[in-house]
């Protein structure tokens, strides 16, 4: 039994071994299959299993895991067939041989009970190969059968793809002839692929069905011919239809003959359409051709009467270029006609010009006694009359830009309609000036609005500005202006009213100085302010408006002051271990906010509109007065300064014998080696300069001196020395170099007198003789030394920032003043220092105490002049803004500050010509463009008044009109960008009417500019030339200056070439004081 289950399974390894033997592997689906159904004659397949498909795989079904499966249980059933035959050892009927009986006694059994066919199937190593050898045989078969499905691989791609696409969306969007051509070439080659697929593909023992898999693949690109077919002749129909209308229309009217200028004008402006449009024409028709022979490659489905319309599309556009042809020859011919006709309507119009014209010169517009309505009315008439006008002229000028002749420029048209443009501005003005000035002086005085009315005012006097330059002498425009200055005159009492600041305290006094009540009764408005001759005491108002603004903005401050308290919180820590006492925790904070409010406080009390908060003023100074003291113990005070880490010192004694620095060296009183120091080298100078002999010899001896001086110190510090000696030495070495300098300064300047501002002008120390102390010079000043004493503090050299903590010294203890002029052109980093050194001095005074280094002179201030949000300037940090008050300080005085000067250089018309410079300047600040290189300032005014002195100077014949012009024009045109420049000019000669300013002959500096210029291989352009005079003459009345301008511009070409200039007329002999050779250092701002 066993033997015939194996046979079996060997018997079934056989046979599909057999039909691996005549396995063919197909390349392809379409593959030739006569070898195969040659084969299939002596072996048809044995199974049959689906191929499928997915978008996103290819599959069987059954696959080859269920036909191992079956195997299997094929394989099962042979052996459970056997197993089903019962073991005939165990059998009751074998018993009388297994067990006989033998004398009436059951023999014992003498046979076992027999094979046990399950072990045998599982111990049968040749059972199992065979079962392997089964798998192998199937899982080849399904191996060939991928191998053919693998080929159809590319039909699911495009089958994925298709069914990914939106083909709705596809019908609405614009395709052009590539889309199509490639579309209908793919979705074809896709459809016949499908086709090819055989039904039915014999592999080996498998017989695989494609049905279904054609099935699911076919209507995919079906699909898509379908959508294909149906916007394609949709498209081609829609282009062709559009091209033939546009045939159509273009014929007819390229055969249009004109009867009027303005179809000939339309004709000729189509004809130049359709010439540039001509070629787009054909490309459009080849698109369409292209479409249709998409159609009809691939037998898309097309409407028949729309393969007709395209037949004619290129009979359409000949005819159309037979038509341009046509056109073109018949232009010449009745362009003449036309432009004829065209001639005789611009005359037409200049006589209806001329006759508005004339009406426009009526009496009655420029008739102040004039009714309103009835002029404005006539204007109106005028104007529309003027509006059609215009619109036939720019009509003609249109035409004439197309007959290609020349074009009419209707002056007279547009003078007229710009004076007409200008009554009927000065007309409507008055009127509508009338109705708001009604509309103010009845306004309730509260509800008006000062910055709204100011520029209504300013826009009716900008408007009286125009028609004075515009219009001819009337007696209209001057009672406008009269109105509106006589208003302009009230905006500022009007401002000052409306002023939010006003309590009542200061309307009773306006009321005092109006000597009028205002009630309830009687509403406030302008009207009301104008009868009782309110605006006649303009000046008293604005003081009064003033004091209101200055005492809110000072309640403004104490509120700041009292809120910034009501916030301040204390923070308080036990002091040491007990529970029930405590102490102030960090004071930093509330140190520095009780700075700025006794800073802010001292303000307010200082100012003089003080008085109706100077109780609650007074108050606050008692409190931070005392809470200042508060925070101070009375017999321990702490001082900062910039040289040093904080001191305590403790007064216990009025005994001082000795100083002590922060380096730990102890001074007895009188070792002053630096002063000593400074004093000698000043004696030893001074008897130099004093000398009988030869002064410079002398001073060149006390170089020397110097030298051998410092040489000695070096030679000293080189040794063993302690380190508080060589501290002093150090300082020593610092002070001497500086004054070595010094010698060396004079030797090279050749100083010999003590009377020289080079020797006057250094920091000098003397012994007073008479005095018998010591005392410090510098200039025409000269103070008591203070012998203050700064330590033996290192110094790596002797600068600004180290000399002005020296100053500072010499100014708290002899308690001057002084005033550091433009104080932020200081760098930052020194002006940090210099707060923590004024801070110092300030919680000195305020401690009452002295410095640590030195008495307090309790008088000592400091003040300071700046120019915030200036170029090149410093803001000022935050700490040191805190320790000045601000000063008002008024504009200066342009106008008269310029007559002086004027005068003083030889003008005797100085009033006049102040005036109009001024004028100049404040129209130049309002009306030309912003530029960081403008300036209309008193340095600018100065320049230019020191250019006309010395051009006054030089042409002592010369109009001193004409002579502050040029002095203008010369020292502001070089800086003035071109449109600028313009109305710069304008200006000019709207000041100085009717001058007209001869060009200066620059002479030999002129043609020696051009020589340079060509020596250089340039042209001589004028331009260039021009500008390297302004440069010239730029720089004799200013100290710095820059010239800016875009790469390329010509800025080195202008001073390279000025340089050459003046060193060529200095080596030429002439004889001018500013003919000197020129030497330029270039630097790298990087």
């Amino acid at each position: 039994m066993h033997a015939l289950a194996v046979n079996s399974v060997a018997t079934l390894l056989n046979y599909l071994e057999e039909q691996l033997q005549y396995l063919k592997d197909s390349s392809s689906p379409s593959a030739d299959e006569s070898t195969q159904d040659e084969a299939a004659v002596e072996m048809n397949p044995l199974f049959i299993t689906e191929l499928l498909v997915e978008p996103r795989s290819l599959f069987f079904s059954p696959d080859l895991e269920d036909f191992q499966e079956g195997v299997h249980e094929v394989i099962s059933h042979f052996q459970e067939a056997v197993l089903s035959v019962h073991n005939l050892v165990p059998d009751i009927y074998f018993q009388a041989f297994t067990s006989p009986i033998i004398n009436g006694k059951v023999e014992d059994r003498n046979v076992g009970e027999g094979p046990s066919l399950t072990m045998m199937f599982e111990d049968d190593k040749h059972l199992q190969h065979l079962n392997e050898k089964l798998k192998e045989a199937v899982t080849s078969a399904f191996d060939s059968a991928t191998r053919f499905g693998n080929t159809l691989e590319p039909y699911r791609q495009f089958y994925q793809e298709n069914e990914s696409l939106d083909l709705e969306e596809m019908k609405t969007q614009e395709h052009d002839v590539p889309f199509f051509s490639s579309s209908l070439e793919k979705y074809t080659t896709e459809r016949m692929l499908v086709e090819k697929v055989p039904d039915k593909k014999p592999i080996g023992m498998l017989y695989l069905d494609c049905t279904k898999l054609k099935q699911v693949l076919m209507p995919s690109p079906l699909k898509c011919l379908d959508v294909i077919h149906e916007i394609l002749p949709q498209l081609a129909k829609k282009r062709v239809d559009r091209l033939m209308e546009f045939c159509q229309d273009s014929q007819f009217k390229l055969e249009i003959v004109p009867t009027a200028t303005e179809e000939f004008v339309d004709s000729l402006t189509f004809l130049d359409e359709i010439q540039e449009q001509i070629e787009d024409l054909e490309s459009d028709c080849t698109t369409a051709k292209e479409l249709y022979n998409l159609i009809e490659n691939y037998t898309v489905p097309t409407p028949p009467e729309d393969l007709a319309v395209y037949q004619t599309l290129n009979n359409a556009v000949s005819m159309v270029r037979s038509a341009i042809d046509k056109a073109l020859a018949d232009r010449d011919q009745n362009l003449d006609k036309f432009c004829t006709r065209l001639d005789k309507d611009i005359a037409l119009l200049g006589k209806e010009v001329k006759s508005v014209k004339q009406q426009a010169q009526n009496p009655i517009i420029l008739d102040p006694s004039s009714e309103s309505e009835k002029v404005v009315g006539f204007l109106g008439e005028l104007q529309e009359k003027m509006d059609e006008l215009q619109k036939r002229a720019f009509m003609y000028k249109s035409y004439q830009k197309n007959f290609k002749v020349e074009v009419t420029k209707f002056e007279e048209l547009e003078e007229t309609h710009a004076e007409l443009k200008l009554k009927q501005t000065l007309w409507d003005s008055s009127v509508e000036w009338e109705v708001n000035h009604e509309d103010w002086m009845n306004a309730i005085f509260e509800n008006i609005d000062p910055e709204s009315l100011t520029n209504q005012v300013m826009k009716y006097h900008k408007v009286v500005l125009q028609l004075e330059k515009g219009l001819p002498p009337n007696a209209v425009v001057p009672q406008l202006r009269g109105k509106v200055d006589k208003m302009r005159h009230k905006l500022p009492v009007i401002s000052d009213l409306r002023n939010p600041a006003l309590k009542q305290r200061h309307w009773d006094t306006i009321q005092q100085v109006l000597e009028h009540t205002f009630s309830d009764e009687e509403p406030l408005t302008l009207g009301l302010l104008e009868n009782i001759d309110a605006f006649d005491h303009s000046e008293s108002i604005q003081e009064i408006s003033g004091q209101a603004s200055s005492e809110a903005s000072l309640e403004t401050l104490l509120k700041k002051v009292e809120d910034g308290w009501k916030t301040t919180e204390f923070v308080v820590l036990p002091h040491r271990d007990s529970k029930d006492v405590f102490i102030l925790g960090g004071i930093d904070d509330i140190q520095v906010q009780l700075d700025d409010s006794q800073v802010n406080i001292s303000t307010i009390a200082g100012s003089r509109h003080v008085g109706p908060i100077k109780p609650r003023v007074e108050e606050w100074v008692r409190q931070l007065s005392l809470f200042s003291e508060t925070l101070e113990r009375p017999w321990i005070f702490v001082l900062k300064t910039s040289s040093s880490a904080s001191k305590v010192v403790e007064t216990k004694t009025n005994d001082i014998i000795a100083m002590v620095s922060p380096e730990k060296e102890k001074v007895p009183l009188g070792k002053v080696v630096l002063t000593v120091s400074q004093t000698m080298w000043c004696r030893d100078l001074t008897k130099c300069l004093t000398s009988d002999g030869d002064r410079q010899e002398e001073l060149k001896g006390a170089e020397q001196t110097s030298f051998q001086n410092l040489n000695k110190l070096a030679a000293l510090v080189r040794g063993e020395l302690p380190k508080i000696t060589r501290s002093i030495l150090c300082a020593l070495i610092t002070i001497d170099v500086h004054a070595r300098d010094i010698v060396t300064g004079l030797v090279e300047a050749q100083i010999d007198s003590v009377e020289s501002f080079e020797w006057v002008k250094q920091l000098r120390y003397y012994w007073d003789q008479d005095l018998d102390n010591c005392v410090v010079q510098m200039s025409n000043s000269q103070y008591t030394y203070g012998y203050e004493y700064l330590g033996a503090s290192a110094r790596l050299v002797i600068t600004p920032l180290t000399m002005m903590g020296r100053f500072f010294s010499g100014l708290a203890q002899s308690g001057a003043w002084c005033c550091f002029d433009e104080f932020n052109r200081i760098d930052i980093e020194v002006l940090s220092v210099i707060a923590q050194q004024l801070l110092t001095i300030r919680n000195a005074k305020l401690a009452r105490v002295s410095l640590r280094y030195c008495l307090l002179g309790k008088s000592c201030a400091a003040f300071i002049t700046m120019n915030p949000g200036y170029a090149g300037r410093t803001e000022l940090p935050d700490n040191l803004k805190a320790l000045f008050r601000p000063m008002a300080m008024m504009v200066p005085d342009y106008a008269l500050i310029a007559e002086v000067i004027l005068y003083s250089e030889g003008f005797e018309s100085s009033k006049n010509l102040a005036r109009k410079m001024v004028q100049m300047y404040r129209l130049c600040s309002e009306q030309l463009s912003q530029q960081d290189h403008y300036d209309f300032g008193m340095r600018a005014v100065k320049s230019v008044l020191v250019m006309a002195g010395a051009l006054k100077r030089g042409n002592p014949n010369l109009s001193e009109d004409v002579v502050l012009i040029r002095a203008l024009r010369d020292s502001n045109l070089p800086k003035f960008l071109a449109d600028d420049a313009v109305l710069f000019r304008a200006i000019l000669s709207d000041l100085f009417p009717g001058r007209e300013i001869p060009d200066h002959d620059y002479g030999k500096l002129q043609l020696t500019i051009e020589d340079c210029l060509l020596e250089q291989k340039l042209q001589v352009v004028p331009a260039m030339v021009k500008k390297t005079i302004q440069l010239y003459e730029t720089m004799l009345v200013r100290h710095g200056v820059m010239l800016v301008g875009p790469t390329g511009g010509g800025k080195t070409t202008c001073y390279e070439t000025l340089k050459m200039t003046l060193t060529s007329l200095h080596a030429q002999g002439i004889d001018d004081p500013d003919y000197l050779p020129v030497h330029t250092y270039v630097l790298n701002p990087k």
